[in-house]
This record gives structure tokens, C-alpha cells and sequence, in this order.
């Protein structure tokens, strides 16, 4: 007669991901280490594009990666969902942090990480008192409700990169009626590079959707942007990355900033939470896991103080980034950590050559995500 396998207890009660290191096959990590190869491709340019989006410099949407992906490896319970930059939580930070930070670009990236520690210690603290119960109200139909809310805001927002305008509206079809009227303001090579960007990553998608399309994209347009100096013909570029790793530190704002910034806290941990929850089912159900309601909030919490100590953003569930690895046949969190570390290796040695990277390629793989 089969016994059921105990329940974890003790420390791996509380850091489920422990159990990674047990038991581990060789096959077991070769299949890991490959699939981690290919989602690092994705990653790279699709996190720069978050952190373009919510109003940073670019390089902080690999911090974010990094902490979310650790610390979501160790502290949750879904072997496929990966956490990290987000393109919802991204754009709803920078509405939230924007009107504070009077545009002193310091300010704005301290109350961007204090909004992500904001959002974990919220987190940590439904997990302790349980409010997993909520996954009971959750659908699919309000998922597929709020993605395509959050779809109509995130490609507003890059409407006005894609054509070289900076709009002021904030509002998608105020947005679309202030592109209609100044479509005479566009700058053409802009257009056109952002046009091709997008055409390509459908393209890839459509031929094979194992093919790395963002890292390509990223690839051949810096190398167009270098040998025709595409930032002197007036294209806007990313410049200068910062090379190296970020200190942990704990954000330097005022005592009044955390009461103000609270309400937007609470709403990006509630779709946050609601967003992971909906999106681990669908892969738990898929492979026959279970996930723990409760831990999970335990495992948000962890991602975005990690993400906010390391000067970063609020992380969420990145749906297309885990369809990626469970698509390339990645089995278990092993995926995250390695992809972590490659983008560790590649924030130490290669950030310079992003400098000539159009700002437009970057819009284009966020609309196409």
C-alpha cells in the first residue's frame, strides 16, 4: 500500500524551495540549465523594457528580476510561475510614484522601491494571517478582464514611443485622440524602427515560438544604431547602463511618503496576489501540482522587498516570461535561479553594450508581450 508523502515541516514549511536541492538528476539539471539558457534571452530585454515603463532607469527591471526570481524560487510553491518586472505593476507604480517625486529622478527611484517593500510587507502579513481564502472569489473571467484592461493601458503608453512623440495624456483613447492630432510630429526613422522591431518579434513567434525574438531584436539594433549612429540622427537611445550590482539598501524617503504611498500599495498587492494566484492554477492544474494560497502571499512579500532593497520596482507574475520556460520544458524553480545568475554575470560584464540600444525596440517587445 502507498503511504502519502509527509507534509513538509520545520524549515521547509517555511522555505518550500529547499526541496530543489534534493533529489536533483543530472538529466534533471541539463534540462534546467538549457531552458534557463533561452528564458535569460527572453529576459534580459523584456525586464529593461519594464523598467523603461515604470519610469526608471532600464537596468532596475533586472534587479527586480533577480530578487523576484530568488527569492520566488525559495519561498513558493509553483514550480513553473516565474515573478519579476511586470508590465501592469510597472505602469501602475509610475502613476502612483510620479505626482511624489517632483521630477527629481533620486526621489522617484526611492519611492519605487519603497512602494515595492510597501507591497511586501502587505503580503507577508496576509500570509501570516491567511487571507488565502480570497482565491476562492477569484476567476478566470476577472483575469481575462483585468489583462485586457491592462493591455489597453500598457500599449497607450508606449504609443507615444513607437511614433518619437512624448504625449501628455495619461488615458488610453485620450492617448490615441492626442497621437490622431499630432501625427505630423513624427519622427519617421523612429516609426519605422519601431514598425520593423514589431514586425519581426510576430514573425519569430509565428515561425517558432522557441526562437529568443526579444534578445534578436535587441541584438541586430544596436548594431544598426552603431554603424549608422542612429542617436545622431535623433532617435532616442538608452545611454549609459550601470555596470555592477546594486547595494541592498533601504530607501531614503520621508516618514510621511510610506502614508502616502499605502493606498496604491494596497491595490498593486491585491492584483499582484490576484494575478499570481489565477496565473499558478492554470500551470498547477496543468501538471498536476498544488499550490499553498497562503504561502504564496509569503513568496510576493519576499520577491518585493528583494526587489525594493535592490533599488528596484514592485514584482509581479510575468505570464508570457512563464509560458516561455514551461514551454521549453522547464520542471521546477531550478529555471529562475540559473537565469538569476546569468543575468548577474551579464549586469557585472555586458551592460555597456546597451548604451546604443534604440528606446523604441523596447516599446515594441512591451506591446508585443
Amino acid at each position: 500500500m502507498n503511504t502519502p508523502s509527509p507534509s513538509p515541516t520545520g524549515l521547509r514549511r517555511v522555505v518550500p524551495g529547499l526541496a530543489l536541492f534534493t533529489g536533483l538528476s543530472s538529466a534533471l539539471l541539463r534540462t534546467e540549465l538549457v531552458t534557463a539558457v533561452t528564458f535569460f534571452a527572453v529576459l534580459v530585454p523584456s525586464a529593461m523594457a519594464y523598467g523603461d515603463l515604470a519610469g526608471v532607469n532600464p537596468v532596475a527591471g533586472l534587479y527586480v528580476a533577480i530578487a523576484a526570481m530568488v527569492m520566488y524560487a525559495l519561498f513558493g510553491t509553483s514550480k513553473q510561475l516565474i515573478m519579476g518586472p511586470e508590465a501592469t505593476t510597472a505602469i501602475m507604480t509610475a502613476a502612483a510614484v510620479a505626482p511624489l517625486a517632483g521630477g527629481d529622478p533620486v526621489r522617484y527611484a526611492a519611492l519605487a522601491a519603497l512602494a515595492a517593500i510597501l507591497v511586501g510587507v502587505l503580503s507577508i502579513v496576509g500570509g501570516i494571517v491567511k487571507l488565502g481564502f480570497i482565491t476562492d472569489f477569484l476567476s478566470k473571467p476577472i483575469l481575462v478582464g483585468y489583462i485586457f484592461g491592462t493591455t489597453l493601458i500598457v500599449i497607450g503608453s508606449q504609443l507615444g514611443k513607437m511614433f518619437g512623440i512624448s504625449l501628455e495624456s495619461d488615458e488610453f483613447f485620450r492617448q490615441i485622440i492626442e497621437l490622431i492630432s499630432r501625427l505630423d510630429e513624427t519622427h519617421l526613422l523612429t516609426f519605422a524602427i519601431g514598425v520593423v522591431s514589431m514586425a519581426a518579434l510576430f514573425i519569430m513567434r509565428r515561425i517558432n515560438r522557441a526562437l529568443p525574438g526579444p534578445l534578436i531584436v535587441v541584438a541586430v539594433a544596436i548594431v544598426v544604431s552603431v554603424v549608422f549612429d542612429l542617436e545622431a540622427k535623433g532617435v532616442d537611445v538608452v545611454g549609459p547602463v550601470p555596470a555592477g550590482l546594486p547595494r541592498p539598501t533601504i530607501p531614503t524617503v520621508e516618514f510621511q511618503d510610506i502614508f502616502t504611498l499605502l493606498p496604491a500599495a494596497l491595490a498593486l498587492t491585491i492584483l499582484i496576489y490576484a494575478d499570481e494566484v489565477l496565473t499558478a492554477r492554470v500551470f498547477s492544474a496543468k501538471h498536476g501540482q498544488k499550490i499553498n494560497a497562503n504561502q504564496e502571499f509569503i513568496a510576493i512579500g519576499m520577491a518585493n522587498i528583494g526587489a525594493g532593497l535592490l533599488t528596484g520596482f514592485p514584482a509581479a507574475t510575468s505570464g508570457s516570461r512563464t509560458v516561455v520556460a514551461d514551454q521549453m520544458g522547464g520542471k521546477s524553480q531550478l529555471v529562475g535561479l540559473v537565469a538569476a545568475a546569468l543575468t548577474i554575470v551579464f549586469l557585472l560584464f555586458f551592460t555597456p553594450l546597451l548604451a546604443p540600444l534604440p528606446k523604441v525596440v523596447l516599446g515594441a517587445i512591451i506591446i508585443v508581450a
